[in-house]
């Protein structure tokens, strides 16, 4: 994995005076490496990994296995902020004193996880990346097409990723649509458009991921302002859409954020 250096040495300062944490909690965007990061910290420790979704059963089973198992193993949960409350209460017992040789990572993309396993838990938050490591593993994406447009609107390894096997071209071309032409369309048009997001997980039918395309479509106002200079209407738009990112961040309806972010630009003179 790239980047992450200070986060590496601490842990295998950790590791190497035998303290490594029971209970880690390993927050970071969408995209940013934690899984990457826990498979590191296997390979340092020379512990399995074990992977669990985050399911009140598949929690309960991780809890199982703990008792059972005799060697050193690190139980990773990954999306953490898509654990039920039912799946939370169960980790809470397992992480307020976890067995011996049982090590439990649980990721996140935000810190909106149950106050009492947060304060059990030896929280970790992913480091920013750099231009500079952006770029060099772009360097080894397979599509370079907008190679540089592509860098600088990503802020993890997994924009790029994602970005690399999507049609990349096809959404930049849809966000130039909805910069230039959106207060043009009618109702039923711009409530369309949401068919080409993937509001929920299971969605394998739709084009792009939903993340990602707020951040083109952030890029892409970004852009248009400094094109034609701060004006209000850019710069409410602009605010609309960090409104709507912002928002996914709990577990509100995504589909209603969207397609109310989509009307709300339509309206040139919309506020927040």
């Amino acid at each position: 994995m790239i980047g992450q250096e200070t986060l590496k040495q601490t842990f295998s300062r950790y590791i190497e005076n035998n303290a490594f944490p029971k209970f880690t909690l390993l927050i970071g965007e969408q995209g940013s490496g934690k899984k990457e990061f826990v498979r590191w910290l296997s390979e340092k420790t020379g512990y399995e990994l074990a992977v669990f979704e985050p399911t009140v059963d598949s929690v309960r089973e991780l809890i199982s296995l703990c008792y059972q198992q005799t060697k050193p193993i690190i139980y990773l949960v990954p999306d953490g902020n898509n654990l039920s409350a039912t799946a939370e209460n169960a980790l809470l017992k397992i992480c307020e004193e976890p067995p011996k040789n049982s090590y439990i990572v649980l990721t996140t993309n935000n810190d909106l996880i149950l106050p009492t396993i947060k304060s059990r838990a030896f929280t970790v938050i992913m480091e920013p990346y750099s231009e500079q490591e952006l770029t060099v593993f772009a360097r080894k994406l397979t599509n370079k097409d907008n190679l540089q447009e592509k860098i600088e609107l990503s802020t993890t390894p997994g924009d790029l990723l994602m970005l690399d096997v999507c049609d990349s071209g096809r959404l930049f071309q849809l966000c130039d649509n909805i910069v230039n032409n959106i207060t043009k369309a009618n109702i039923g048009s711009v409530l369309k458009i949401s068919k080409n997001i993937q509001v929920k997980r299971e969605e394998n039918n739709s084009l792009f991921d939903m993340q990602l395309f707020l951040k083109v479509l952030l890029y892409k106002y970004l852009i248009n302002s400094r094109k034609k200079g701060m004006l209000l209407e850019s710069k409410r738009c602009y605010e609309i859409v960090f409104s709507a990112k912002r928002q996914l961040q709990y577990n509100y309806n995504k589909q209603y954020i969207l397609d109310d972010m989509l009307l709300r630009l339509r309206d040139k003179n919309a506020g927040i």
